[in-house]
């Protein structure tokens, strides 16, 4: 699950005792002033605090999600590539999706090409880091011999729908078979009907059997951000 990290100062040693040992924690500025306009609240300290004593703690997977916008935060990027060296932690630039309510453009969007622009000309010995087929991110070490990593979610302009093996069930009961799409099942009223487990996978079955090859059926991003799908608040991920 991913947080936006204020509650998580105090909540970091009860989770890791009941087991959570993976941690993915939303930050997409490190300037105090951007941070409270973006999220209305002054918590860039407790953001930072928590990413401290995650790693204090021993978390043995800690990465910290950054949505880039063009003229909002693309400035910080190098700053975020910085700090994921210094803390030895993953920094995933992930790209301004498209949902509903987020006020999306295209215009907004930092491309996959210039991330890694910037990137190689600030690290010209950027290497790759054993990435998977599977894998959503592509991920890099800036230095030879650095922990941190950076990675790179590049849903619109460098989408990886070909090796995707995800699913997504929302806290309401819902599955989706794709983040962009609108179509959903509920799991939630065939399990309250009685079904078995053999029929609840046979849904399951049924909804991957009708996945689109890519972005839900959707040729282009702004067709995306037309169809009324969920704000990602209400999927979760």
């Amino acid at each position: 699950r991913t947080s936006t990290a204020p509650p998580l100062p105090r909540l970091l040693r009860p989770l890791q005792e009941a087991g959570l040992d993976r941690l993915n924690i939303s930050l997409d500025t490190l300037s105090r002033e951007l941070f409270t306009q973006l999220t209305r609240r002054d918590g860039l300290g407790r953001v930072l605090k928590a990413i401290d004593l995650a790693q204090e703690l021993g978390y043995s997977h800690l990465k910290v999600n950054v949505v880039l916008m063009a003229g909002v935060n693309e400035d910080e990027l190098l700053d975020f590539a910085a700090l994921a060296v210094a803390k030895s932690i993953d920094v995933r630039f992930i790209e301004y999706m498209p949902f509903d309510g987020n006020e999306w453009s295209m215009g907004k969007i930092v491309p996959h090409s210039r991330v890694m622009a910037s990137l190689r000309g600030a690290y010209p010995d950027l290497v790759a880091a054993g990435n998977d087929a599977h894998d959503v991110a592509v991920t890099w070490r800036p230095e030879p011999d650095a922990r941190g990593t950076v990675s790179l979610i590049s849903s619109m302009t460098q989408p990886f729908c070909s090796g995707c093996n995800r699913i997504r069930l929302t806290a309401d009961g819902m599955l989706k078979t794709c983040l962009f799409g609108a179509d959903e099942v509920s799991l939630r009223d065939v399990m309250r009907a009685g079904a078995t487990d053999g029929e609840v996978m046979a849904v399951v079955g049924g909804a991957l059997g009708r996945k689109h090859a890519r972005h839900a059926g959707m040729s282009t991003p702004q067709m995306i951000s037309e169809i009324g799908n969920r704000p990602m608040t209400t999927i979760g991920g």
